[in-house]
């Protein structure tokens, strides 16, 4: 994950999901807070959860950028 480019708002998406065999992505979370430290994610479902990473964490992550034009659908 490139932690230069994010911002707030930004969707992304488990990487594993991106090849899935009918096009259907599991999870998302968006970035609703960032600063030198880290970032606060949400969980996009309908129980959604706020939680923390640091940069170090999301730069290890397997969280990508969702695709441009990606119809994503949380339930």
């Amino acid at each position: 994950m490139d932690t230069t480019t994010m911002t707030i708002g930004a969707i992304l998406i488990p990487d594993d999901t991106v090849q899935s065999v009918d096009g259907r992505m599991g999870s998302a979370i968006k970035c609703i807070f960032l600063d030198e430290k880290g970032y606060r994610f949400k969980k996009m479902h309908l129980n959604s959860e706020e939680f923390f990473l640091t940069v170090e964490a999301l730069k290890g992550s397997h969280w990508i950028d969702a695709p441009i034009g990606s119809q994503l659908r949380f339930l």
